[in-house]
This record gives structure tokens, sequence and C-alpha cells, in this order.
């Protein structure tokens, strides 16, 4: 509501004015929301984030902004939306990032037609990353899901061969990393796939609670490379009566073993990574002593791997 009225002063200096009357006009100029909260920010694909926020329903903007960050310090202007109907919980997706490779802020800001603002606060995405720790396991890092008013209750563990609808595991609000042990699992093509997503609660200023609400990383992939150990004795008669490497993620579809004596005279060879050597030439056994080997095999990403040296068989 503006108000005008029209004072004439009369030019003598003498200090006489008169005043019309007031007339008011109300351009019904729209209010900023009085409270703009997140809700999430979760990956829903590499090059995907969906942003949920609350605002106030009856309120107004004519501008409403997205703003993202990598860091609290370079959260900028990202996505206008303009002339938007505001309804209590809205959202958009952000489709110009790598939610594989870094975490990101996001805020929201509502701008009326005179230059005034109302924002919100901060949520951040979570990034997940996984290593090979070359011990028959794998590690898993990721930073915590930060929300305003927000409280993470846990973290859910997911791995793909398990089709990501199964928690692999639960760990608590404090834990931020885990060690998977994959002994004895299969290795997918694309190695072991995880991802992470925050358990938490809301808690709002105006009253709003929301319970049990997920934020998801994207996934984070590690290949086991193919591994080859290798016995350096045997005793066919014996406990350790078989000369057999251990192959970590064999490829029977490119694997060779062959063992030769001190002239190079074949003793032993397999295209098979579980069947090894028992001793024996043509059904007769061999002497003891120290025999040669080489085994070759391309692993499953690609990768040739070969394994020289001896094997001393005991009698």
């Amino acid at each position: 509501l503006v108000c005008f009225v029209i004072e004439a002063v009369k030019e003598n200096g003498s200090g006489i004015s008169s005043l019309s009357n007031e007339i008011c006009v109300d351009f019904g100029m729209p209010q900023l929301p009085e409270y703009i909260y997140m809700r999430n920010a979760t990956a829903l694909a590499k090059d995907e984030v969906l942003v949920e926020w609350y605002i106030q329903e009856d309120a107004a903007a004519n501008n409403l902004v997205l703003r993202r960050g990598t860091t609290l310090s370079n959260i900028n202007q990202h996505i206008d939306m303009e002339d938007i109907m505001l309804e209590p919980i809205l959202d958009t997706v952000d489709a110009l990032v790598n939610t594989a490779s870094r975490s990101y802020y996001y805020n929201i800001v509502a701008r009326d037609s005179c230059g005034l603002e109302s924002s919100s606060e901060n949520v951040r995405t979570i990034l997940l990353k996984a290593f090979d720790n070359l011990d028959l396991s794998n590690q898993l890092e990721w930073n915590a899901f930060e929300i305003a008013h927000g409280t993470v209750t846990s973290y859910n563990i997911y791995r793909n061969d398990l089709g990501f609808t199964v928690p692999l595991t639960n760990v608590p609000a404090s834990q931020l990393d885990y060690t998977d042990d994959i002994e004895g699992v299969p290795a997918a093509e694309l190695g072991f796939c995880y991802k992470v997503e925050a358990i938490y609660d809301l808690d709002l200023p105006n009253g709003i609670s929301d319970a049990n609400l997920v934020s998801s990383s994207w996934e984070a992939c590690v290949a086991q490379n193919s591994r080859i150990f290798v016995p350096n004795v045997f005793a066919p008669n014996g406990v350790n009566n078989e000369f057999k490497p251990v192959v970590l993620y064999p490829n029977d579809d490119d694997y060779r073993m062959v063992i030769v004596n001190r002239w190079g005279e074949i003793m032993f060879e397999s295209n098979d990574s579980e069947t090894g050597w028992n001793g024996y030439k043509d059904n007769q056994m061999v002497p003891q002593g120290v025999y040669a080997y080489v085994i070759q095999m391309t692993s499953l990403n690609g990768i040739a791997i070969e394994e020289k040296g001896t094997v001393l068989l005991l009698r």
C-alpha cells in the first residue's frame, strides 16, 4: 500500500503551503517467502542431482535461483526459475554436474521485483570413492551428508552384485568409511560398484518434521585386478602335494602354465587355472629337484600377466 499527497508551497518564501487530499494505492506487491528450507540433494545419475526445498506456499517471488558450488566459498548463481508457482515442496534437477568426482553445495534464493532477497541455508551431496586395497578387500570413503536442521541417523552401503536394492551393510552416522571383504565374491565385468545413502530426519523451525529421508551418492566402481600367487615348494607325498598357483579372478580363456626341467623339457602344461601339477610326467614320478615355470594370463580388464620362477619339488 502506497499513499500520495500533493503539497503546494508559496514562492515568496513565506512558508505558506497547502496539502491536497491523500490517495492510497495498493500495488499488490508480492511478499517474499518467510522461509525456504532445503529438503534434499541426491544423485540421480552421474550427471544429475535432484534438489528439493520447502517454501512458504502463500508467498510469491518473481525469481527463484538455485545456487551451486563445490565449496562453501564458491556457491554461485546457477539456474534461474522465473515466475514459478509456489507450492509447499519444490524441486528441480541440476544436469550440469559430475556426481562421480565431486560433491556439491546447494541453496535457494528468492528475489522480488525490487531486488530484495530471501535465501535458504545449504545442503551438500555425498561423494563416494572406492579403492582396491590389494588384499581381497575394497576401501570405501565418503563425505558426510550435510543439511541445515537435519540429523543423519546412519548410512546404508550398497554393492552392485546385490542389485543396489538390498544394503550390504548399515553403519553409524559418525562412520565415513568402510572396508568390504570381497574374498570369494565373483567380480562383475566392471568390477565392484557401490553406492552410499544417508538416512536422515528433518526438524525445521516452522514446525515441519520429516523422518527417514534418503540422499544417495552416485556409483563408485573399483576393479579388483587379477593376480597370481605362486608357491615355491611342494611335496607330492606331503601336505602341500600339488603345485597349483592361487589365481585371483582367473581368465581361463587365456591362461597357460608350463613347467620344465633344467634341460628345458616340458614336465607339465595346463590351460586350466584349477589344475595343478602333481609331480608326475607320463604317469611316472619325476625326480626331486628344482623346476622352472612360466604362467601367463590376460586379466579380466585386459592386462597381460606373466609369472616366472622356480619351484622346489621334494620327495
